[in-house]
């Protein structure tokens, strides 16, 4: 029982560090480059990602996932 309250609370923490981190990115990204999507973002994924945020029509930070977030903090940060 103890594993799935801990399994719970960690999908909890997780979604809203991905919340955090999609806002204060959503902020900082403009404020870095004008077309901060495709020279940020886009030319930052793997080949299969890009593939899957052009087939799936994603088109802002919140429809990717935390991993993606992850690698765009460091690249913000290396700015």
């Amino acid at each position: 029982m103890r594993g799935i309250q801990v399994s719970g609370k960690l999908v909890e923490l997780l979604g809203a560090a991905t919340e955090g981190l999609c806002g204060w990115l959503s902020d900082a990204l403009p404020k870095l480059e004008q077309a901060w999507w495709s020279s940020l973002v886009l030319s930052n994924l793997s080949y299969q990602q890009r593939d899957r945020v052009e087939r799936q029509g994603i088109d802002s930070l919140r429809k990717l996932d935390l991993l993606n977030n992850r690698i765009f903090t460091t690249i913000s940060w290396n700015y």
